[in-house]
């Protein structure tokens, strides 16, 4: 009877450990989705875990009914059926497919909204219902959930600051096997064309224009273009051709449907602004030295030509662009790369002084012997009790007095003095060690730098190695330090660097500063699952005698 019970213990404690692991790593799984997301999945009425799957449509425009998957309210069956038989009769202002059933849940979901308890329990629903499916016009009852491509107002930029607005005007097509054909957008508000396309034989849309640029070829600096996309998360790829130079942009531009506002994109040429530490609203467009062989055998190119080069996506390519997308604006819009060095640097060195200094001064408590070991032991101890806080004015004195405010120096300088913890924890290991080991090194001819280098250093590798790590999770997430002493942007650490992106963005682009955040707790993540076995033998080595 004794082998079920223990089955049935097993099964208990790791089911209870599964649990445990599943509920403490719920915030870490939210992060990851919310990194995944686009701003019209955030602000939403009912928030999902999950993000939205994209939908790499073969033609547009096209009705997204996932607009109301949410959808609740009185008596939603009936309502909604009375309305979808009420539009359906309207079959000249409802051609795309699963418009009238937009447009039905569009109505039902304003009613709700906007109707009183009695407008749902009155006899008369039915013929209310009818009256405000007439009285709603079609295209304001679909735009919801309408998703159309469309391209507006295009602005030529200048090296010395210029910037001229073209005329939208026609734009020529080559679509080998797709059809495409320019239409007055539904959205009135837009101003632009909208593109109707349909990729049928062929992935690949070009539409491209000449433009007239009040300054020479070598003046070009860049083009901005107001984009309606339309979440079909198909890749917008910008060349441009100024004279005999070609520039292509440095990543295609993902017809992602963020909001219900057109994007105003921006493609230039790479400056100084590019090393700013303020949020980059464009792309970099790098020269090229041969453009593709179908953009280069179009007819009627003139000094000045711009090319929209508009790639389908399947599914595989869509997923890899949304799942993508944030990390590389995060990567685009903060110097990202400049604050992950700070941090590495900065954090490296303070585990490299922490090691050595608390090294040296346990090895001094707790293998030499000399006057007053023990009260000052007790007096660095007592140093633990005096908060962080009671200490950081004088200290900021110090070092500013020092000439070291808005500089690296008091990062790292601190952990040239050791730390009142890590010198406990490491006594207690020294201690540990048996003195015929220091007896016999001392036989060979070991003074104390060799016994502290050869023999204990060695033996105390799992204190180093916890050490290393207590150091590097306070060093890498330290954020108050860098606010205190840092004033200069160049010389941010990542934390810091990702709260002045907090700052900038506002309440917009959450899901950025997510992906911001998990790409710095990757390196965390990465040290725990690597370390973790320095941690085990830290705690068997603390148990034997």
């Amino acid at each position: 009877m004794a082998a079920p019970k223990s089955r049935i213990s097993v099964v208990l404690i790791y089911g209870l450990l599964l649990a445990g692991s599943a509920l403490f790593s719920l915030p870490f799984m939210w992060m990851v989705a919310t990194s995944l997301k686009v701003d019209r999945e955030l602000f939403t009425e009912h928030l999902h875990i999950l993000p939205m799957a994209p939908l790499p449509v073969q033609r547009s425009p096209y009705i997204d009914l996932r607009q109301f998957r949410d959808l609740t309210g009185p008596r939603q069956k009936d309502s909604l059926t009375i309305l979808r038989n009420q539009l359906s009769k309207n079959t000249t202002a409802f051609k795309l497919e699963g418009s009238s059933e937009a447009a039905a849940n569009s109505i039902y979901r304003n009613l709700v909204r906007t109707s009183p308890t009695t407008f749902w329990d009155s006899t008369d629903l039915d013929k209310n219902l009818r009256a405000a499916a007439d009285a709603t016009a079609p295209a304001d009852a679909i735009l919801p959930a309408l998703r159309e491509f469309g391209l507006g107002s295009l602005h030529l930029l200048g090296r010395h600051g210029q910037e001229l607005e073209t005329p939208v005007g026609p734009w020529s097509v080559s679509a080998p096997g797709a059809a495409v054909e320019f239409a007055k957008p539904a959205d009135s508000s837009f101003p632009g064309d909208a593109v109707h396309y349909d990729f049928q034989q062929s992935n690949r849309i070009v539409l491209w224009k000449n433009l007239t640029a009040p300054f020479a070829a070598d003046e070009f600096f860049g083009v901005r273009i107001s984009i309606l996309p339309d979440d079909s998360w198909h890749r917008l790829t910008v060349y441009v051709k100024s004279g005999d130079r070609w520039y292509r942009a440095r990543r295609a531009f993902s017809l992602a449907y963020t909001s219900a506002a057109a994007v105003q994109s921006t493609w230039q040429l790479k400056s100084a602004d590019d090393d700013s530490s303020r949020i980059k609203s464009w792309l970099v467009l790098d020269p090229v030295k041969e453009p593709p062989a179908d953009l280069k055998q179009l007819p009627g190119q003139s000094g000045l030509s711009l090319f929209l080069v508009m790639d389908r996506s399947n599914v595989l390519q869509a997923w890899l662009g949304k799942i993508t997308r944030n990390y590389l604006l995060t990567f685009t819009n903060l110097p990202f790369w400049r604050y992950f060095a700070t941090s590495v640097f900065i954090t490296s060195i303070n585990i490299l002084f922490s090691i050595v200094s608390c090294s040296l001064v346990a090895f001094a408590f707790s293998r030499l012997t000399w006057a007053g070991r023990d009260t000052l032991f007790a007096i660095m101890l007592a140093t633990m009790m005096v908060p962080a806080q009671v200490t950081m004015i004088p200290q900021f004195m110090i070092y500013k007095a020092l000439g070291w405010y808005n500089t690296l120096t008091p990062l790292w300088i601190g952990a040239m003095f050791a730390n009142a913890f890590f010198v406990f924890l490491m006594r207690q290991f020294m201690k540990a060690i048996p003195r015929d080991l220091e007896d016999a090194a001392r036989i060979d001819g070991c003074g104390f730098w060799g016994l502290y280098w050869r023999i204990i250093l060695p033996l105390v590798r799992p204190a180093l190695a916890t050490i290393a790590i207590f150091t590097f999770l306070a060093s890498w997430n330290d954020f108050m330090t860098p606010l205190i002493y840092l004033n200069d942007e160049r010389l941010y650490t990542l934390s810091l660097g990702l709260f002045s992106f907090r700052v900038q963005i506002g309440t917009s682009d959450q899901a950025l500063l997510m992906a911001g955040c998990f790409l710095m707790l990757v390196p965390v993540i990465l040290i725990f699952f690597f370390a973790q076995r320095y941690f085990i033998q830290g705690v068997t080595l603390t148990g034997i005698k």
